[in-house]
């Protein structure tokens, strides 16, 4: 059976996918990069405040940031859609958003329904 990941794995494997250092994601959280490795480590957990600024930063659900939740709920758009793909870079998501909005276009130019 595959080993539950954690909150700190989850943190750490969105830190390296988009290439940010310790000290970036602090700056963006308000903390010190010890604090961050900290809760990489699983030493210490973020606080709610921390929690959200996280899933800003990496266009995350807060659960999913926390617990590994996946919300259930309807896409809006595909930005929906593709803001759900876990652990993957903000550049990653952007060239998936960007195919599917042109494959999209060409369905309705050519009078295909999507």
């Amino acid at each position: 059976m595959a080993k539950q990941q954690t909150t700190g794995d989850r943190l750490r494997n969105l830190r390296e996918i988009n290439q940010y250092s310790l000290r970036y994601v602090a700056g963006e959280c308000g903390v010190s990069a010890n604090t961050v490795l900290r809760w990489e480590e699983g030493t210490s957990s973020p606080k709610k405040q921390h929690i959200i600024a996280l899933a800003e930063l990496y266009n995350r659900e807060p659960s999913w940031i926390q617990w590994g939740a996946q919300v259930k709920r309807e896409a809006k758009d595909t930005a929906d859609i593709v803001s759900a793909l876990p652990l993957l870079s903000k550049d990653q998501l952007e060239v998936i958003r960007l195919v599917i909005k042109s494959w999209t276009e060409k369905e309705v130019k050519n009078g295909n329904s999507v």
